[in-house]
C-alpha cells in the first residue's frame, strides 16, 4: 500500500492572501498531529517546480510561513500530510484568500477520499481526471470545489465530462460564504444554464463554488 497521504493546496496568485490567513492554515494543519512536508510550484510553469524547501517539523514550518508568501507571491504550496490511517487519503484543494472560507474548505479536502490529483495538470485536464475516477452509484453524490470567478470553461469542462459519463438528476452550485446561494437543476441541465447561475451570483468576489452531482 502506498505511503497514505494529503495533498492540500493554496494558491497564491489572490492579492488579498496574506501570511495570516497561511499562518492559520498551518496551525489547523498542524494541530492535526501529522508531520508533513511543503513543495512550492510555480503556478506559471505547472509542470516544473521553481523551488522545493526541505521537509519541515511543525515548528520550522511556522517561522518559515511570512518567508514563504513574500518570495513566493504566485506559487502553488503543496503541503504533504503524512497520516498513520490505514488507507490512502488525497485530495486536492485551491484556496482563495478568505478567512471565512478557510476552515470549511479545510475540512471537507481533509474528508474527502479518493485517488490522486496532480496539482500540476492544467485545469481541464484536471477536471476531467477529477470525474473519470469518481465511482458513483444510484444515491451517490460526488462533490468538487472550483475557484470559479472567470474559470467558466473550466466550470463548463466539470460539467460537460460529468454528463458524458453519467445520467445526472441534479446539480447544486453552493457558493462558501454565501449562505442561502443555492441552485438546484433538474433532469438533463443545459451548460447555458448553469453558466447563467454563475453570472448571476456575485461574480466580482472569487468564490469557492461547491457541486455536488447526484446520480
Amino acid at each position: 500500500m502506498k505511503n497514505p497521504i494529503v495533498w492540500l493546496g493554496l494558491s497564491f496568485d489572490n492579492p488579498y492572501f496574506s501570511s495570516t490567513i497561511l499562518e492559520k492554515y498551518v496551525t489547523y494543519v498542524t494541530n492535526l498531529g501529522f508531520p508533513f512536508s511543503v513543495h512550492l510550484t510555480d503556478t506559471l510553469l505547472p509542470f516544473s517546480l521553481k523551488a522545493k524547501l526541505p521537509s519541515l517539523t511543525n515548528a520550522e514550518i511556522k517561522n518559515r510561513v511570512e518567508k514563504i508568501v513574500s518570495d513566493s507571491e504566485r506559487m502553488l504550496l503543496k503541503m504533504r500530510i503524512h497520516s498513520q490511517k490505514d488507507f490512502e487519503i488525497v485530495k486536492w484543494s485551491h484556496l482563495l484568500a478568505n478567512d471565512k472560507r478557510l476552515g470549511a474548505l479545510s475540512t471537507w479536502a481533509l474528508n474527502e477520499i479518493n485517488e490522486n490529483i496532480d496539482l500540476s495538470s492544467s485545469l481541464e485536464v484536471r477536471a476531467i481526471d477529477f470525474l473519470n475516477k469518481c465511482t458513483l452509484s444510484n444515491k451517490t453524490i460526488s462533490q468538487i470545489a472550483v475557484n470559479e470567478s472567470k474559470k467558466y470553461l473550466w466550470l463548463e469542462t466539470v460539467v460537460s465530462s460529468y454528463l458524458r459519463e453519467h445520467t445526472v438528476y441534479s446539480i447544486e452550485v453552493t457558493p462558501y460564504g454565501s449562505i442561502g446561494i443555492v441552485n438546484q437543476l433538474y433532469s438533463n441541465p443545459k451548460l447555458n444554464l448553469l453558466r447563467k447561475i454563475v453570472l448571476t451570483s456575485n461574480v466580482k468576489e472569487p468564490k469557492i463554488y461547491h457541486l455536488k452531482f447526484t446520480s
